[in-house]
């Protein structure tokens, strides 16, 4: 990224990383209030139905 656009590149990275990281604490919030672990769970109370069921297995880790 920053060969190809310079410096301006660089500035495109570390804002990424930085709204990355606040991302990261604003939802860990929201899940420790809602006492999920994973994402899954989350997805799971938030959307019930005939469309939470279609997607289900997409959003579930493979078992091995």
């Amino acid at each position: 990224m920053v060969v190809k656009n310079g410096v301006a590149g660089n500035w495109l990275w570390w804002s990424m990383v930085a709204s990355g990281m606040l991302t990261v604490f604003f939802f860990a919030r929201l899940w420790r209030r809602a006492e999920v672990v994973t994402d899954v769970v989350l997805t799971e109370l938030r959307y019930a139905g005939k469309p939470a069921r279609f997607c289900a297995p997409f959003a579930r880790p493979i078992s091995v």
